[in-house]
């Protein structure tokens, strides 16, 4: 049966006179200032946390091998678990995988031994969240081999100091922990613990880049025909079109596959998991060929007059990367699988965001006289009947005395001779010419047929690897050249006088 409230007899409101409206306000304004008296004083305990001298305390102190296992739990989830084997602590769960010992060793230290300081506070259950030590906090139990057991949580920052709040769990007193105890267990979980693999990739050795959709879709498919050095970013092409490679994209390409790193551990790869992880059908697949080779880097090494430059060349196996990318984990970080492997990590999004997004057209050249002088050995200008030969060195630099110029470890340094036609050439005329041809760029795309005049300007590139460039510029109407680089056209440029 179902109980209705009594209907009350409604009356008209009467005004209130302006004696009572200021009894109101003058009760509501105490009542405001008392709690905002009530509120600041309750606050001032949590951020002032006065500590008393003398008050640093062990609360509890443990060897390693007396440590059954260990939970970390933050917002009622368990972000770590370690158990006892025949062969140390591992992951629950990943007892026979390898893990980070430095990694683990920072854990371990952290809980084996809790030293705080007691600022003379004890806190009736109920109240510990002031202190973000109630369910909001870091928790981390701790479970020796005779199953006597530690708990203890790290709260919020102690304001203007370098301070947590600590509660060991049994113990009424609030305490204070360095803040460093909170990174350590916090940041470091299960992922954190478990050795990833490397997929780094050398920019100098790279040379075939390759991004799949799904469907074996191809987005970007990039092929280096030539160079092995510090040049060799001079020397890519869009595989699909037979044409050059954009030199600043490709550069920058190869700048993010170097730092790529997959960050975390996440699981085991299954039948059952991959669907959920998007590895079943990946989003994108990266393959990375690097050919074998050798890098030559340098270091400027401290002695006894300031410094010295240090050279050294590593020698490197050919090898390959395959990176299945799969969905987004969250707005930071996606799924991966590298080299077929069994487990799923964590990559950056992103770092990869740029990698994802490309595709072919993005990585034409729009600058198709672009190249690097240092690989030049020889260009030869076609303009109508006339040609024009310019031969390039890369001779020792000498000062006003005949004597070779060196750098801080001894080694000559370099500049250019020019000669055309056998003859010596103004260098610094000949770079500003140089330098104005490379700067041309396409203006739009052309692909009508290939027009029936003869081209009015070619420029052919001879490189030191043997390989060649011929830039032709063919009249396709009044004002624009068509440019075909090694007889392939797929832009328009406006014309132009270089003066090369």
């Amino acid at each position: 049966m179902t109980i209705s409230p009594p209907k009350k007899h409604i009356k008209k409101p009467r005004a209130l006179s302006g004696r009572q409206i200021g009894f109101i306000i003058a009760l509501a304004l105490l009542a405001l200032a008392a709690a905002l008296y009530f509120f600041a004083g309750r606050q001032k305990t949590a951020i002032e946390a006065p500590v008393r001298e003398d008050s640093s305390v062990t609360l509890y102190s443990v060897d390693e091998s007396e440590i059954n296992a260990v939970r970390i739990e933050k917002n009622g989830s368990v972000s770590l678990s370690l158990t006892r084997t025949e062969n140390g602590l591992k992951l629950t769960g990943l007892e026979n995988e390898p893990v980070l010992e430095d990694r683990l060793y920072d854990i371990l230290y952290s809980v084996m031994s809790l030293t705080a300081s007691d600022i003379g506070s004890d806190e009736p259950d109920g109240e510990w969240e002031e202190y973000g030590l109630g369910e909001s906090g870091l928790k981390a139990t701790v479970t020796l081999t005779d199953n006597r057991e530690y708990s203890f949580i790290v709260g919020d920052y102690a304001i203007g100091t370098e301070t947590r709040f600590l509660r060991l769990i049994g113990d009424n007193h609030v305490y204070l922990c360095n803040a460093d105890l909170y990174s350590v267990i916090d940041e470091t979980g299960s992922g954190n613990l478990y050795s990833v693999e490397n997929i780094s990739v050398s920019s100098t050795l790279a040379d075939e880049i390759r991004l799949t959709g799904k469907g074996n879709e191809t987005l970007l498919n990039l092929r280096l025909t030539g160079g092995a050095d510090y040049l060799s970013v001079y020397f890519w092409e869009v595989v699909q079109a037979g044409y050059p490679a954009a030199i600043d994209r490709t550069g920058a390409l190869l700048d993010t596959l170097s730092s790529a790193r997959v960050t975390l551990f996440e699981d085991k790869l299954t039948d059952e998991n991959a669907g959920r992880y998007g590895l079943d059908n990946p989003e994108y697949t990266l393959y990375v060929h690097q050919r074998a080779g050798k890098i030559e880097s340098s270091e400027y090494v401290p002695n006894d007059e300031g410094y010295k430059v240090e050279y050294r060349t590593d020698e490197y196996a050919e090898t390959s990367l395959t990176l299945e990318i799969g969905s987004l984990k969250n707005d930071y970080t996606r799924y991966c699988r590298v080299n077929k492997g069994e487990n799923v990590y964590l990559l950056s999004s992103l770092l990869m965001g740029d990698l994802l997004s490309a595709r072919d057209a993005q990585y034409l050249s729009q600058a198709p006289f672009y190249v690097s002088l240092d690989a030049v050995d020889e260009i030869t200008v076609y303009e109508g009947a006339n040609a024009r030969n310019y031969a390039v060195n890369i001779v020792e630099k000498t000062d006003e005395n005949g004597e070779t110029v060196t750098d801080a470890a001894g080694k000559p340094q370099y500049e250019y001779e020019i000669r055309l036609g056998g003859a010596a050439h103004d260098e610094e005329a000949f770079l500003q010419a140089f330098a104005a041809l490379s700067e041309a760029r396409v203006t739009s795309a052309y692909s009508g047929e290939k027009p029936e005049a003869q081209s009015d300007y070619t420029v052919v590139y001879r490189f030191y690897n043997g390989l060649e460039r011929r830039v032709e510029l063919i009249p396709c109407d009044a004002l624009h050249h068509a440019v075909y680089v090694n007889g392939v056209c797929l832009f328009k440029m406006v014309n132009t006088d270089f003066g090369l």
